[in-house]
């Protein structure tokens, strides 16, 4: 009897864990590797409208219509480091929907959008 007991705890527990998973999934999603999340075409948002450049994140490379024009690495799920005309730039990769992307610096103490990018 105890034995069943353990074991009917232990699948009520596993369900209930199951059911606020999947209850929040959206926000667990937002926890999946922002590499995957950056590949693909971006435009460079300036004063608010997209500009007309078409740039490429993949494979590590920055693609400016079709021209390599640097190079990104994701260190960790939100600390990006991209190299563009020789310069090196360290970056706080954010996301506020799936269409838009910001480049953050970090400035005493507080994260400043730099750079904003839109699908």
């Amino acid at each position: 009897m105890r034995t069943f007991l353990r074991r009917l705890i232990f699948v009520l527990i596993i369900a209930i864990i199951a059911m606020v998973l999947w209850d929040n999934k959206d926000r667990v999603g937002l926890l999946a590797n922002n590499g995957l999340r950056i590949q693909g075409d971006w435009y460079r948002v300036e004063m608010n409208f997209k500009g007309s450049d078409v740039y490429n994140f993949s494979g590590k490379l920055i693609s400016r219509n079709n021209d390599v024009v640097g190079s990104y690495d994701l260190r960790q799920n939100t600390e990006l480091e991209v190299t563009l005309d020789g310069q090196v730039t360290d970056y706080i990769l954010s996301f506020e929907d799936d269409e838009n992307m910001v480049w953050s610096i970090e400035v005493n103490g507080k994260q400043v959008p730099s750079v904003l990018w839109r699908q």
